[in-house]
């Protein structure tokens, strides 16, 4: 491993472990109160875990609780405690499965074995995201270095890491989540496929593209095979009332038409679920989405526009100028920055109005996870001018603990953005 990527990862790493240290202590208290560590945290680590502590706790007795927490901690409190941070993670079980898989990857680069650039970006990636999740400033302090040393992989090299077994959506740790056997499930998961075609219209620009999808269980047929039968199979696509297709027998298939205009850009996913017996203990789901040739070319104009419109780099510009304030800093000089923020502001203003004219250019759905995204961004750069307002007031009004409280709300507010941003360019690029 490069110095430059451990480095890298090194930095990252502590802000990670900063930040979400001191947000699992605050929502814990809040729920448990002064009893948070008793009744959160020792009842969610393992015996060995416990004891380690223990032994950290006797030789450090006045150090606060909550910085003996480390990274190899996080993944159990947080499942043990799920309600608690239901709120900041849409899917808690997913975030610890990552927390877990970050955890991994920690111990990997300690003991100095080699690590890919792809799978370090992916790790710092992870770092920021539940960091912006949890509304954690540190998630900023990751984004200022992410991506300064470790390099962009390119689209082939991140599909041969998506099997990875620290891929945060890797289908193993849904597996090993459920108690069942790796080799077994792995068995199971390898008969089911799922297939799509597509036929284009002649009139590409205002046609209706025909997409079909095809579910096969490939399970071999005879008295030498395993009789895998897929229960209740149900495809979901947005926009389309769900299909259950029933039962699938070895060698059964079933296929459904969907259609959906060449004109709008669509970012649904085609979702195949159900179980493998009628208990449900083996249960599936196969995600697909529409291939490049119904929603390429207007991807890729989405995703140049959005890199124009350049939300994220103008309220980081925004907020470097704005923490270039320091205590020390006159009362006039501060003054004196105002128009030069005002100016700012103006341009988030613009940035705003862009981003709705990119919601009706492509035709976007407000039901429609990308519709949404781009609705939540607009959202939080209003939100964005409205904390400004009051940052400008207290310059006026030369109050500096308001000023400080301005400065925090706004920190808050870009990470509202940066997190619904994220999930765009994630949405945008998989269309």
């Amino acid at each position: 491993m490069d110095l430059d990527n451990y480095l890298f990862l090194t930095r990252c790493h502590v802000f990670y472990v900063q930040g979400v240290r001191r947000a699992i202590s605050v929502r814990l208290s809040e729920q448990y109160g002064e009893d948070w560590w008793t009744k959160a945290v020792e009842t969610s680590l393992t015996e060995e875990q416990l004891n380690s502590l223990q032994i950290q706790i006797e030789r450090n007795p006045s150090r606060s609780r909550h910085l003996f927490l480390d990274a190899g901690h996080f993944e159990r409190v947080v499942r043990h405690n799920f309600s608690v941070f239901a709120e900041a993670f849409r899917d808690t079980s997913s975030i610890a499965d990552q927390m877990r898989s970050l955890a991994n990857v920690r111990n990997a680069w300690a003991h100095v074995e080699d690590l890919s650039p792809q799978r370090a970006r992916r790790a710092v990636q992870q770092m920021r995201r539940i960091l912006t999740s949890l509304s954690c400033e540190e998630a900023l302090e990751i984004e200022k270095i992410n991506g300064d040393i470790v390099p962009e992989p390119s689209a082939v090299e991140d599909e041969e890491h998506m099997n990875d077994v620290d891929h945060p959506y890797h289908d193993v740790e849904i597996a090993e989540l459920r108690g069942v056997p790796l080799d077994l499930w792995h068995q199971l998961q390898s008969y089911l496929v799922l297939e799509k075609s597509v036929s284009m219209p002649d009139d590409e620009e205002n046609g209706q593209a025909r997409v079909t999808v095809t579910v096969h269980n490939t399970a071999p047929e005879g008295n030498e095979a395993p009789d895998v039968h897929f229960q209740s199979v149900v495809i979901k696509v947005g926009g389309h009332q769900d299909t259950e297709v029933g039962h699938l027998g070895p060698g059964q298939n079933r296929e459904k038409d969907f259609s959906f205009p060449t004109k709008q850009l669509i970012d649904i996913e085609f979702e195949v679920c159900g179980a493998i017996d009628p208990n449900r203990l083996f249960q599936f789901r196969r995600t697909t989405r529409l291939p490049d040739e119904v929603v390429g070319p207007l991807q890729r104009r989405f995703s140049e526009r959005m890199e124009v419109i350049g939300v994220k780099d103008l309220l980081n510009h925004v907020l470097e100028t704005i923490e270039s304030i320091g205590p020390e800093m006159p009362f006039s000089e501060v003054s004196n920055l105002r128009a030069s923020f005002k100016s700012m502001v103006e341009s988030v203003g613009q940035k705003r109005d862009a981003l709705a004219e990119l919601f009706e250019e492509f035709h976007l759905q407000r039901q429609w996870p990308l519709g949404t995204r781009v609705r939540e961004i607009i959202l939080a750069l209003v939100e964005f001018e409205s904390k400004f307002s009051e940052f400008d007031q207290a310059i006026a009004d030369t109050d500096l603990p308001s000023i400080s409280q301005a400065i925090h709300d706004l920190k808050q507010t870009q990470l509202a953005v940066l997190r619904v941003e994220d999930t765009l360019i994630d949405l945008s690029a998989r269309s």
